[in-house]
């Protein structure tokens, strides 16, 4: 706010009928064909590199209120956050994280040695049990723990995405609108 009054004028933009292009908005702003612009302006990086944006002045309050699709929640929903493509990739990295681990450590690391069965029962124990606690073997050579470095880190990643889905998935309600757009808005105010 400045203390004097600084005398403007409005001038719409597009033509009434149709939803107007903001990019070419903000380039007649650049070459000065108007001063500045007053709207519902996406700042986005390309806009931002022919023209400054000020914080936005007022917040109008509008929502849109729409009924809420009735869903049913199943036994089987913590399956849900991952298509079927990402829990195979996600069930061979596991098996692939258990196999190089193993050859990485089992020349030089007693704990992934002895019978064969015990050997194949530690591998994937070992790479399992990554995902609730710190395994009962440790990693002995540089590689080794190099990799498990980066699988910790991969595992981390995959288990926010899981919960972040799933948490969306139990608390967020589906809404169902039939406004799509400013046309279907204005369709539906002028019934």
């Amino acid at each position: 706010v400045v203390p004097y009054d600084v005398p403007y004028r409005f001038e719409p933009f597009g033509d009434g009928r149709s939803n107007p292009e903001y990019d070419d908005l903000v380039k007649m702003v650049a070459e000065n064909v108007f001063d500045a612009a007053v709207g519902d302006i996406a700042i986005v990086t390309n806009r931002t590199r022919m023209v400054d944006f000020s914080q936005p002045y007022a917040a109008t309050g509008l929502v849109i209120v729409a009924p809420i699709g009735n869903t049913k929640s199943s036994a089987w929903v913590f399956l849900e956050p991952f298509s079927v493509e990402m829990w195979s990739v996600t069930a061979a990295s596991f098996v692939m994280i258990a196999i190089v681990i193993w050859m990485l450590e089992h020349r030089v690391n007693d704990d992934f040695r002895g019978p064969v069965r015990r050997q194949i029962i530690t591998m994937f124990m070992f790479s399992f049990s990554t995902l609730f606690k710190t395994n009962k073997e440790t990693t002995v050579s540089p590689l080794g723990r190099l990799v498990m470095v980066v699988w910790l880190f991969l595992l981390m990643v995959i288990t926010a995405s899981y919960t972040a889905s799933l948490t969306s998935i139990l608390t967020i309600q589906r809404l169902s609108s039939p406004i799509t757009g400013i046309e279907s808005l204005i369709t539906a105010i002028c019934l």
